[in-house]
């Protein structure tokens, strides 16, 4: 009676071990294989999705159980429905909501070992911009270098891991098996503590101008000559100050998406006013300059650096 007992619990131990390998790497169905795979994406467990496929990608760096979490904390994948095909006993079609956004794709499979294998777990996708940025690439927090990368049908968002520039509004997107890569349309663009930032280096780049002690500062779009003839005017006895208030006139600083994307720009006039003495002691008439001031924003480092556009 004890052999007997222990065989039945043997059995018992076998049956589950099987089950569960059954579980992660096959099924008995092309219904199972879809549900655990879609069941594996929805867990954010990068290994059990790629088990079910008999053809494991060679590109793993989006396939990853950190990339499959960033997407289910933005888009959940819920509400699975797994259908036979029409006229066909190795595909489904499935349907399932990432996040409030409806998803249908079509799984073709093989029978592999006894057990039904998707023939692909993930599709090779380009999240790269169409031009050289210059400026990180990150895909659901993972950086990119290369194009072709290889993604599950899941959420991603595109960024780049910076404060100050982002890829624009439609930089989300998401990937099926069948379709690839839906729309995504990667244009560089300021945040607004990037537009922030912009104006804070203008001026800065104003201010370096108008602490110059010359008539003529170095690099700066003002300036006078000394007078050709009279007393001379000494460069310690010149002051400049910005009159009014131009910054609330800046036009709205943009990336130059067109010509340089590594770019921003934005453009104002400014009066500046002169304030001197002559050689003599005797005090110079207030003299005004108004001229347009263009300011350029390299994108490419942070923090966002600007200089007076020569």
């Amino acid at each position: 009676m004890l052999w007997l007992f222990v065989g039945v619990v043997t059995l018992a131990v076998v049956g589950s071990v099987v089950g569960f390998v059954a579980a992660r790497a096959g099924a008995g169905t092309p219904d199972d294989a879809a549900r655990g795979y879609l069941q594996a994406l929805a867990d954010a467990d990068a290994g059990r999705a790629l088990s079910f496929t008999s053809a494991p990608p060679v590109d793993r760096t989006l396939l990853t159980d950190a990339v499959l979490a960033d997407s289910r904390g933005r888009a959940p994948l819920t509400d699975v429905r797994v259908t036979a095909a029409p006229g066909a006993d190795d595909a489904v079609d499935v349907q399932y909501r990432l996040g409030d956004q409806p998803v249908a794709d079509h799984y073709t499979l093989s029978r592999v070992a006894g057990a039904w294998k998707l023939d692909r777990v993930s599709v090779p996708v380009d999240f790269l911009p169409d031009f050289d940025s210059r400026l990180p690439v990150l895909v659901n927090g993972t950086e990119v270098h290369d194009q072709g990368s290889e993604a599950f049908p899941v959420s991603y968002a595109v960024t780049t891991g910076r404060e100050d520039v982002d890829w624009g509004p439609t930089s989300t997107t998401t990937v099926d098996l069948a379709a690839g890569l839906s729309n995504l349309d990667l244009d560089v663009r300021l945040t607004p503590a990037g537009r922030k930032a912009f104006v804070a280096g203008a001026k800065k780049a104003v201010a370096a101008c108008t602490s110059q002690r010359q008539l003529a500062p170095d690099g700066c779009p003002f300036g006078f000559r000394q007078p050709t003839r009279g007393p001379r005017i000494p460069s310690s006895t010149v002051r400049w100050k910005v009159k009014g208030d131009p910054w609330s006139r800046l036009s709205e600083p943009e990336v130059d998406v067109v010509t340089d994307p590594g770019t921003a720009r934005a453009s104002v006039a400014m009066t500046f006013t002169c304030l001197c003495r002559f050689s003599t002691g005797q005090a110079c008439r207030p003299q005004d300059v108004t001229n347009p001031v263009a300011f350029v924003g390299d994108v490419t480092r942070e923090p966002l650096e600007v200089r007076l556009a020569s």
